[in-house]
């Protein structure tokens, strides 16, 4: 596993100084096909190190309880793939993993289920536990030296 340090001279992993040039990447609106041409020729292209996306909770649990991150129900959903393109074309990720997310998306990131009870009550805290249980397994799978950096 790779070793990540943090200090005020910047971001090293395995000793290599990382310069954080990021670009956005919305991975669920583009046909998975395209994923790796873009990651490899515009992203590597420009020279950028890391790319950022929102992770919708709705294009993940289109059905309630069945979390889907790896495209069985919509390739678009293939969190995992897209990760390991990330990985292949030498980038970084910054997940921006909700509930809510600012992307322009239907109902601002929640499923319509978990809209339907209002942001402000109990019961949405309650069902975003499981958003954040279930996205957390892949981060668990995916991060460096256990560093994930986590955006609510």
């Amino acid at each position: 596993m790779a070793k990540v340090e943090v200090s005020k001279d910047g971001i090293r992993i395995e000793g290599k100084k990382l310069l954080p040039i990021c670009g956005e990447f919305h991975y669920w609106r583009v046909d998975p096909r395209w994923w790796d041409d873009i990651l490899g020729r515009l992203f590597r292209g420009a020279e950028m190190t890391m790319v950022a996306s929102y992770i919708p909770w709705s294009v993940h649990e289109q059905v309630r309880g069945d979390f889907d991150f790896t495209g069985r129900r919509n390739p678009r959903a293939n969190l995992k793939g897209f990760l390991d393109l990330v990985h292949k074309n030498g980038l970084y990720f910054v997940a921006r993993s909700g509930p809510v997310c600012l992307g322009e998306i239907d109902g601002g990131g929640p499923p319509d289920y978990a809209n339907l009870v209002g942001k402000r009550t109990d019961k949405f805290l309650k069902l975003t536990e499981a958003w954040v249980e279930a996205i957390s397994a892949v981060w668990r799978e995916y991060s460096i030296d256990g560093i994930c950096i986590y955006f609510l």
